[in-house]
């Protein structure tokens, strides 16, 4: 089978329930409070939605280097391995290039992948399809589907996961963006009780205490917010 790179679904393609499908799951993504139950239920919801999925995973890619999460078989975990170690697959390539790729028989696409496929032939599995995971100037990582049926995905399961993989972006963004929101207010209280701490030992200004802690952290080396962790416990004292 040849890659699929369109972005975008026409208008002319019937897919009965999907609308409807895609809606309960958006908000069932949109609900979840922290991103591993996040991407549980990304993986739980592809399953269910694509024909032949048999098991489910997703690859997150940080700073170059890819990892398998919320994987709904110890086969992903196996599998994906393999394509990180040999730096070929669909899900590699999916994450990579943002686009879908889908296999027919795996044990022939030796020309594609040519090292991963000897690699993976003996676990089984005969079919994947992988969607890239991004958004707007963000790439997570790659959606990824497998069976252990040679040709188990038509085009119409890499139109539905396309579809799929598109909202469960925008959901991972979301919660990332409420994790980075917490962290920040997190770090601002922290470095607010620590000048709280210096303001009342040192009687100094609120910038005073502000440049405190910003001379400590250069003469230590220390993060700023490590800093005023240390402060923070210090000033408790012993437990």
């Amino acid at each position: 089978m040849s890659d699929i790179h369109h972005r975008g679904v026409s208008d002319s393609v019937a897919l009965p329930g999907v609308a409807e499908a895609l809606s309960r799951v958006a908000r069932s993504l949109e609900s979840e409070p922290d991103q591993q139950r996040t991407l549980a239920a990304i993986v739980t919801g592809v399953i269910a939605m694509v024909a032949g999925a048999q098991c489910a995973g997703i690859t997150l890619v940080d700073k170059g280097v890819p990892s398998t999460v919320a994987p709904s078989n110890p086969l992903v975990t196996q599998v994906n391995a393999l394509q990180y170690k040999t730096k070929q697959g669909p899900c590699v390539d999916a994450a990579a290039r943002q686009g879908t790729f889908r296999t027919g028989d795996l044990a022939l696409e030796t020309q594609r992948w040519p090292r991963f496929v000897p690699a993976v032939t003996g676990l089984g599995v005969r079919s994947m399809l992988a969607w890239g995971l991004f958004t707007v100037g963000t790439t997570y990582g790659s959606l990824n589907v497998y069976s252990t049926e040679p040709d188990a995905f038509d085009q119409e399961a890499a139109l539905v996961g396309e579809l799929f993989a598109s909202h469960a972006a925008v959901a991972l963004a979301g919660v990332r963006r409420q994790t980075e929101l917490h962290a920040a207010l997190g770090t601002r209280d922290l470095i607010a009780t620590a000048k709280g701490i210096l303001i009342a030992r040192h009687r100094c200004d609120p910038e005073k205490a502000f440049r405190m802690l910003a001379e400590a952290s250069q003469n230590t080396n220390m993060k700023l917010v490590d800093v005023a962790a240390w402060l923070v416990k210090d000033a408790a004292g012993p437990n």
